[in-house]
Order: C-alpha cells, then sequence, then structure tokens
C-alpha cells in the first residue's frame, strides 16, 4: 500500500504510514440516525413572482404601488393570460369624453378670436394640442388609461401587456394629436382595421383592451 502523503510503501494491513504516520484506512460509518422532525422538500423550484425568501407571488394590489406594475395580476403556473381587445363602441365613446373639453376649447377660441387674428389662433390652438399631448403621456404612463377609458373599463397595455412607459406612451400621443389634426383619420382607423388598433396603437405599439 502507498502512502498517500509520502508515496512510501507499507504493508498491506497497515493502519497508519510508518514514514510519516498519515492515517492509511478509515474507520467505518455508523447506521444513519433516524430524524427527530419531519423534513419537507419541494422539488417544483421557487413560484414565479415570489420573493427573496420564497414568499407567494404579490398581488396586482400590491404591485400597482411600483412603478413597473404589470396592468393584469401575474397568472398561477400553467393558465395563460389573455387580453381582450376594446369594442368600437367603448372606444368612440371613450375618444368623446376625452377629447370634449379639447374640443370645446378649440372651437371657442376660434369663435371668440375669429378671422381677425389667425395668427393667434393657430398658437392657441398649438396649445390646445400640447395640452392633449401632455393629458395622454402622463394618464397613460402612469395609471394606464385616460379619465374616459377608465370610466368605461379600458386600458392601455404595451407589446408585454404591461402599461406603457413614458417614452411609448408620449409617441402613442404625439401620432394621436397629429391623427386627429388630419381629419381624424389616425383614431379612426381603429374603427375598421380586424385588430381594432389606431393609428397610434400600430406606431406605438400598443393596444386598447378591457381592463380587469
Amino acid at each position: 500500500m502507498r502512502c498517500p502523503r509520502c508515496h512510501a510503501e507499507t504493508g498491506p494491513g497497515a493502519i497508519r504510514c510508518a514514514d510519516c504516520g498519515a492515517p492509511l484506512q478509515l474507520p467505518a460509518d455508523g447506521p444513519d440516525r433516524p430524524l427527530d422532525r419531519p423534513l419537507e422538500l419541494d422539488r417544483r423550484g421557487p413560484v414565479p413572482g415570489a420573493g427573496r425568501a420564497g414568499l407567494a407571488p404579490a398581488s396586482a394590489e400590491d404591485l400597482s404601488s411600483t412603478g413597473s406594475a404589470p396592468l393584469l395580476a401575474v397568472p398561477p403556473p400553467g393558465t395563460d393570460l389573455t387580453l381582450q381587445r376594446a369594442g368600437s363602441a367603448a372606444r368612440a365613446l371613450c375618444w368623446v369624453v376625452d377629447g370634449l373639453p379639447f374640443g370645446l376649447a378649440a372651437l371657442g377660441l376660434v369663435w371668440w378670436l375669429g378671422a381677425d387674428a389667425p395668427a393667434l389662433v393657430a398658437q392657441l390652438l398649438a396649445v390646445v394640442a400640447l395640452a392633449s399631448f401632455a393629458y395622454q403621456t402622463l394618464a397613460h404612463a402612469l395609471l394606464g388609461a385616460t379619465l374616459g377609458k377608465r370610466l368605461l373599463g379600458l386600458a392601455v397595455v404595451g407589446p408585454d401587456g404591461r402599461r406603457p412607459g413614458p417614452g411609448r406612451s408620449a409617441l402613442r400621443a404625439a401620432v394621436a394629436v397629429a391623427g386627429v389634426a388630419l381629419l381624424g383619420i389616425g383614431p379612426l382607423l381603429a374603427l375598421f382595421t380586424r385588430s381594432g388598433r389606431a393609428l397610434h396603437d400600430l406606431v406605438a405599439g400598443t393596444t386598447v383592451v378591457i381592463a380587469p
């Protein structure tokens, strides 16, 4: 038998090396002792969405306080999460609720100033368009819906099913304002497409769906 430490040759029955004293044979292990308490084994792995301590997934109400909260609750494993797009009638009513204040403001400015100050009318209309842009951007980025959408149970989601971020919301609002300026061609496209998406939805990659 060769010693693993000093590589000296030792007899076959030796327990320790005669040169360095290193052990050559280990004692046999005793019988296994029974457990004094039950041991729970979970081979399924961590629950999706769980915290660091293996807690249960947070609910939609808990996630709504964070900036990246999903619009819909996380479904249990093995289930499919489907979003149902909004109907044409609901979207049309939403446009009336959201666009009525801005439309009345624009008509009031045109009627009040008339043709006497066309340059001033154009500037004030640009201010109204900028206010509509800011309103849509903040509403969709912070809440996922404008006032009209919330009243009618609608919401705007991005490709990942979450509410759009500030950049995507700003792009959507800019194209929406431009579509309204072009005789409403942009929003009206949603009434004639199979996907129910307007021009600003196609450009920004968003979809108007029925909110949970």
